[in-house]
């Protein structure tokens, strides 16, 4: 199959649009989440940190607890793809432990980010690192999990982004 992502990327910014102009915040997260995902699977992480840390931030404010877990899945496939591979497991492990605490499993989206992560992740630190790193994630609440995300949003290492 062939991706398409400049299109999808199109197609998502005009549902922006519309969604902005009509004053819906949850479908404002579903299209900058949109236009996330599209970045990181396009190969691009800076577009990518930029769309979801508004995901993040929009779907804190509103508690939306299966909106942030996929914001975090997305900002932790990012980072990753950006060879910050310890944010990006925490942030996998701060996912995980949102979508626990919601009962909430991934979408089939967010399950091939997962995967793609995962596979980055593992070819890049020993599985027992890597698991650790998770693991202190996951040791994170909701709270602190969002507060460590937009931290580490602020920080200019990751792929030359300038927040």
């Amino acid at each position: 199959m062939e991706e398409r992502y400049e299109d999808a990327t199109e197609l998502f910014r005009w549902t922006l649009e519309y969604e902005e102009s009509h004053g819906d915040t949850e479908g404002v997260i579903v299209s900058v989440g949109n236009l996330g995902i599209a970045a990181v699977l396009g190969g691009d992480p800076r577009e990518a940190l930029a769309f979801l840390r508004r995901a993040l931030e929009l779907s804190a404010d509103l508690g939306h607890r299966e909106f942030i877990a996929g914001s975090l899945d997305g900002l932790s496939a990012a980072y990753a793809i950006a060879g910050d591979t310890e944010d990006a497991a925490i942030l996998l492990g701060i996912a995980e432990s949102v979508r626990a605490s919601a009962g909430l499993a991934r979408e089939a989206i967010e399950a091939r980010l997962y995967e793609k992560t995962m596979d980055l992740l593992s070819k890049s630190m020993p599985a027992e690192r890597l698991r650790d790193t998770i693991a202190r994630g996951r040791q994170k609440g909701l709270t602190e999990g969002v507060a460590y995300a937009l931290e580490a949003l602020g920080r200019p290492s990751v792929g030359g982004r300038d927040n």
